[in-house]
């Protein structure tokens, strides 16, 4: 089920886990690269997917928006294989040291390793784009946004144009 989309300069990697071999899976996730930067991981079901969706999209760090699994999922794969994976201060806590599952998110998804992760900047800076760390709780309390003001893009919990 696992594709790639394309949105102008923005990749994404659609991922998905089925709870059941022959059936779809009930929700699907993505992760976006652009510029060199990947917005969240994906699950960790799909970690050899996602790195080599790191590599093919040339990534040199990894921001996260929230600590959820579907977010997070992956992280521990890119930092093992030696990738930059930055964080809110509350969601990298919480990626450190693990957090409860429901279970109809550990089937859905997975559970996500715990990791060391550091922390991110107030912007973050690629080459040709700016991305402004902006906290946005709500869906959960250390949630964050990526906004990169000169395009109008907004990375959250999903991606608006």
């Amino acid at each position: 089920m696992d594709c790639i989309e394309n949105f102008g300069p923005v990749t994404a990697l659609h991922m998905g886990k089925p709870m059941f071999k022959i059936a779809p899976p009930v929700m699907t996730v993505r992760c976006y690269a652009i510029d060199g930067v990947m917005i969240d991981t994906g699950i960790y079901s799909k970690h050899r997917r996602v790195l080599k969706f790191a590599n093919e999209q040339a990534i040199r760090q990894t921001i996260i928006t929230h600590h959820h699994e579907d977010h997070t999922g992956s992280a521990s794969a890119l930092v093992d294989a030696g990738f930059s994976v930055l964080a809110s201060p509350a969601s990298a806590a919480k990626m450190a040291s693990g957090f409860k599952y429901k279970l109809y998110h550990q089937m859905v998804w997975g559970k996500a390793p715990t990791v060391l992760v550091d922390c991110l900047d107030d912007v973050i800076e690629t080459d040709h784009y700016q991305f402004k760390v902006i906290p946005a709780p709500g869906h959960c309390d250390d949630q964050v946004v990526f906004f990169e003001a000169n395009e109008g893009w907004l990375f959250s919990k999903v991606m608006l144009f």
